[in-house]
């Protein structure tokens, strides 16, 4: 008998859609709270009339695998498939790091400027989000997490973030992070994944042509911050054997965060807005990405040959305290919005996710019953934002 605690899920990226490298592979094992990866048979009954009532078959046509792998948040933990759910097409954009006493903030017009020049058009283009540290006058609100709206130059960024600058002049030790990023893109990519039942001797299920077709996560009061991988795959069958050379590469240790200690604040703006938006009151995010994969199928072959991919749906809802009707009235007008939520583990490490431009496509406030308060609920569809060129992106920061 198998214990549920002595299930090891590991994975490894294919290099031919659907075929598990055998060159001594080395899968990567992977943190998880639970999973449902199955194998799905596609079968008919045969219509075959019998005068003595019986089924004479069920005839198997087809063959697929699908499942969530649930987790609990934490830095680092899920790049590799992040970049692939994104469809981002590479490892994650390098970052760059500028350390200088020229470095100024102002709030005429919300910008950071540099008299060296050394904001290259690289790294602080519009859309890229940057950590800044080191100011100690008049702007410490300037340290933290910003959107660069755009670069008006070398010398100078305009930024968003969730507090209005304030005028620091030139003169303490700046340093300005622009990190590294995934975002929304157009290369699928597959993965093999195995379950091993450790307490079972020799007893292993390999998944292939594994592509992951959604990702979400949810953030609520006081709870762990938590989400899931959905896939769709070519097959999942028992093997005796681990697909592997046995030498695994180790879990990521990083803390799990959750929404009260590792929340450093919400921003919800619309694109117009310079400063953005502090909206402290948020209640709740979901967040979820929907790749819409669908699987290619051919006569003389079981299972998918590869996969297609659909629209990328950006979706969620946004619950907050009702406080005025500034959001109320953007639902109400078809308006657009936008927000980005940094997160930061208790070992300084930071991700940020950032869609800066949606539509909420449902909306309400209810007084539900005595003793509540009234939220409101806005459920929202990510769209391109023309400035940036994509819809959803996700930064990362190592700490301290």
């Amino acid at each position: 008998m198998s214990s549920s605690n002595r299930v090891n899920v590991a994975y490894i990226k294919e290099l031919v859609f659907g075929v598990t490298p055998t060159v001594s592979p080395e899968l990567q094992d992977i943190r998880y709270t639970g999973e449902t990866l199955r194998k799905d048979p596609a079968t008919v009954q045969s219509q075959e009339i019998r005068s003595d009532r019986q089924v004479p078959d069920v005839i198997r046509t087809g063959i697929s695998m699908s499942g969530d792998l649930n987790f609990e948040w934490s830095y680092g933990t899920y790049d590799v498939l992040l970049s692939s759910v994104f469809q981002h097409g590479a490892a994650w954009t390098t970052g760059s790091t500028i350390t200088a006493s020229d470095i100024s903030a102002a709030s005429a017009d919300q910008s950071f400027n540099s008299t060296a020049g050394a904001f290259d058009a690289t790294h602080f283009a519009a859309g890229r989000i940057i950590k800044v540290s080191g100011f100690t006058g008049a702007s410490t609100t300037a340290n933290g997490i910003w959107r660069v709206k755009t670069r008006s130059s070398a010398n100078k960024i305009i930024v968003q973030g969730i507090a209005a600058l304030i005028v620091d002049a030139a003169g303490e030790t700046v340093t300005v992070v622009s990190g590294a990023y995934i975002r929304n893109g157009i290369t699928f990519e597959s993965y093999s994944f195995e379950k091993a039942y450790l307490d079972v001797a020799s007893t292993f299920e390999l998944a292939n042509g594994v592509g992951l077709n959604t990702w979400g996560i949810t953030i609520a009061p006081d709870q762990i911050i938590t989400g899931s991988f959905g896939m769709l795959g070519r097959d999942l069958v028992p093997t005796a054997a681990t697909a592997g050379d046995g030498g695994n590469t180790a879990q990521s240790t990083t803390s799990v965060m959750n929404a009260v200690d590792h929340i450093m604040g919400f921003m919800l703006a619309s694109p117009s807005d310079v400063a953005g938006g502090n909206s402290q009151n948020l209640v709740s995010l979901d967040i979820n990405i929907g790749n819409n994969l669908g699987a290619r199928l051919q006569p003389g072959k079981l299972g998918a040959v590869s996969m297609r991919s659909g629209t990328c749906d950006v979706t969620g809802t946004i619950s907050l305290y009702n406080e005025g009707n500034v959001l109320p009235l953007v639902f109400s007008n078809h308006g657009q919005s936008g927000f980005m939520v940094p997160f930061r583990d208790e070992n300084g490490n930071i991700i940020v996710i950032d869609v800066p431009r949606v539509r909420f496509k449902t909306g309400g406030r209810n007084a539900e019953g005595i003793n509540q308060d009234v939220i409101v609920e806005l459920g929202f569809t990510g769209i391109r934002d023309p400035g940036f060129g994509w819809t959803i992106s996700m930064t990362r920061f190592p700490g301290p």
